[in-house]
């Protein structure tokens, strides 16, 4: 087994020693099959100290850390001792736009194991799976397509609940109706509108929009993300870079996640998305 699929497996057993309840919200097969780019765990993120000391057990350290959207999501890479290996987690509540759209006590709700790993449930994965992508970017990845319709249909009042907590029921319904009908273009045309209610159902308490502000403060004051100029090299070595960089951030981030090259105030850059 891949050293960095040994320690992701290994962190999971000693969190599950530790009493804290984790499951992972997509492609766990591709953590045994070693193709993944990342490791979406929901988790309750009151436990992100002991989380830490797990994950740098091993000698395994902290490459990069960050929270994201506005404190949602926790982004960990992490480096073995050798440094031939990384390891990247993305602990989380479900949310969009700093707002919480599924507790972790939900997302581990009829969480089951799987070759030693416990996954979300199939309604769970399913939900998560539409609107990842979907309220960000506005669409739905095509991998997930089938498996989302398929879990739409056998779990019906699930997936509605699940949706509920968000949307409005008209919402949930309408959305549902469209996933079992396969018109996925009439979701995705829709998203402003959704997004729209989203905010609406969820109106900001003005504790949130001060935890907003603080989260804004910090990232100005302690900017995320490593930008690596290679403005000083000649074409041909500059090429290279950006092929080895982009080949080695492509094991940690999806090729929507990742810039392979730009062009900013005439410099030539490469970052990931994430780290922006």
């Amino acid at each position: 087994m891949r050293k960095d699929i040994a320690y992701i497996i290994d962190c999971f057993s000693e969190f599950e020693k530790a009493g804290i309840r984790y499951c992972v919200l997509r492609n766990a097969d591709e953590i045994i099959s070693g193709d993944l780019h990342d490791v979406d765990i929901a988790i309750d993120l009151k436990y992100s100290d002991q989380i830490l000391r797990i994950i740098r057990s091993n000698g395994w350290k902290i490459a990069y850390s960050v929270w994201r959207d506005f404190g949602n999501v926790w982004t960990v890479v992490m480096s073995a001792d050798d440094g031939d290996y990384l390891a990247h987690f993305d602990f989380q509540s479900y949310g969009w736009n700093g707002i919480n759209l599924l507790p972790a006590e939900m997302l581990l709700e009829d969480r089951r194991k799987v070759d030693g790993i416990y996954v979300a449930s199939d309604s769970v994965q399913a939900v998560t799976m539409l609107f990842s992508r979907y309220l960000y970017h506005g669409y739905i990845k095509e991998k997930y397509r089938d498996f989302i319709r398929k879990v739409y249909l056998s779990d019906q009042c699930k997936v509605k609940e699940l949706m509920n907590s968000f949307l409005t029921t008209e919402f949930a319904n309408a959305i549902y109706e469209d996933v079992v009908a396969e018109e996925w273009k009439n979701i995705e045309q829709e998203c402003p509108v959704v997004r729209r209610t989203i905010r609406l159902v969820n109106k900001k308490t003005q504790e949130s929009k001060i935890s907003k502000a603080k989260f804004y403060l910090t990232r100005m004051i302690n900017p995320r993300g490593i930008i690596l100029d290679v403005s000083q090299l000649d074409e041909t070595d500059r090429n290279n870079m950006i092929c080895i960089l982009s080949q080695q951030l492509n094991h940690l981030f999806t090729k929507d996640e990742l810039i392979e090259s730009s062009s900013v105030g005439g410099y030539s850059l490469i970052c990931a998305k994430v780290a922006v």
